[in-house]
């Protein structure tokens, strides 16, 4: 969005020099028109959108803290056999999957793999199992 409304103005700069209030006008009407329209429909797989939308209503914030405990938890060497907490905040443009309960699932094994652990399972039980 901000892509298009700065190649807007580079475009037609040279027209705002001679300042006709009319055509401000109508490039302002025009703008607003395309803001209402982004917001007005369902823009969450937009890449830009979803991003801002997960900033401002602190998901990101959320998923980075859980991320972090997790991070830790797989590199402390003296932890081998893992269990990790449902990641409870999942913005679109950040998660795209987790381990799951079964310690021989293909994700499961990745994990468990490349941080050097014997077992690594997502806890059992939790409210969104």
């Amino acid at each position: 969005m901000f892509y298009i409304i700065g190649w807007l103005v580079k475009k037609n700069i040279e027209k705002y020099i001679d300042f006709n209030p009319l055509k401000v006008g109508i490039n302002i009407i025009t703008l607003l028109f395309i803001i209402i329209a982004i917001l007005t429909i369902n823009s969450y797989n937009l890449t830009s959108i979803s991003a801002t939308k997960s900033i401002l209503t602190g998901e990101a914030k959320d998923y980075d803290k859980e991320m972090d405990e997790i991070t830790k938890i797989y590199n402390d060497d003296e932890i081998k056999n893992v269990k990790i907490k449902k990641i409870q905040s999942k913005p679109y443009v950040l998660f795209f999957d987790e381990i799951t309960t079964n310690p021989n699932d293909w994700r499961n094994e990745a994990v468990r793999k490349y941080f050097n652990k014997e077992i690594v399972v997502l806890e059992n039980g939790g409210k969104n199992d």
